[in-house]
C-alpha cells in the first residue's frame, strides 16, 4: 500500500518540475544515483483527529519542467528518491536534523524514505531506506534546502545536498 502511494505522489510530483541546486549522488554500493532535479510539497491533514504537517520532497535523476505546455507529460522512466517528514501539529515542518527511520506504517512523526525506479510498462523498482539522516537549512514556501545522508537497504550510501523548488501554476 506505501508503494502505491508513494508511485502516485512521485508521478504526481513528476507533472509540475522546479530547479534544484544538487549534490546527492553514490558514495558507495551497487544502486548508482545522481539528482539532478528536486522538488517538494507541503501538506497539513489530519491523523485520528489531531493535526498533522507533512513534508515530501522527490530527488529526481532526470530535469524537470514548470512550463504548462509540459506539465503532465511523465518521462518514460526516472529514478527518484523521495523524502517525508511528518510532524504533529499546526506548526509547519522546518529547519533541522531529522534521522530516517524504515517505514512501518505507523502513525508516527518522523522521517522517512524510499529509492523508487519508474520504467514505463513495468513494475518499479524500489528500495527502503532504513537509516540515514536529514538536515533541513532553509524551509519557505518556496523552497527547501539541506542535506542527506542515507543508506539503501541493499547497502548503498547516497549523500550529498540539495535546493529543492515547488512550482507556481
Amino acid at each position: 500500500m506505501r508503494r502505491t502511494v508513494i508511485r502516485g505522489l512521485l508521478l504526481g510530483l513528476v507533472a509540475c518540475g522546479g530547479d534544484a541546486d544538487l549534490a546527492v549522488q553514490t558514495r558507495s554500493g551497487p544502486t548508482s544515483f545522481r539528482a539532478r532535479s528536486a522538488l517538494f510539497q507541503q501538506r497539513n491533514g489530519s491523523l485520528d483527529g489531531q493535526s498533522v504537517q507533512l513534508l515530501a520532497m522527490a530527488l529526481y535523476d532526470i530535469p524537470l519542467w514548470c512550463s504548462p505546455t509540459d506539465a503532465g507529460t511523465p518521462p518514460d522512466d526516472f529514478v527518484a528518491i523521495l523524502l517525508e517528514v511528518a510532524k504533529l501539529g499546526t506548526a509547519p515542518v522546518g529547519p533541522g536534523d531529522y534521522s530516517i527511520r524504515e517505514a512501518d506504517g505507523q502513525p508516527v512523526e518522523g522521517a522517512t524514505a524510499l529509492y523508487y525506479s519508474f520504467v514505463q510498462g513495468m513494475p518499479g523498482r524500489t528500495l527502503d531506506v532504513p537509516g540515514g539522516s536529514m538536515h533541513l537549512s532553509n524551509v519557505t514556501d518556496g523552497s527547501v534546502e539541506g542535506d542527506v545522508d542515507l543508506t539503501l537497504e541493499d547497502g548503498t550510501v547516497l549523500g550529498g545536498s540539495f535546493s529543492a523548488t515547488t512550482c507556481r501554476q
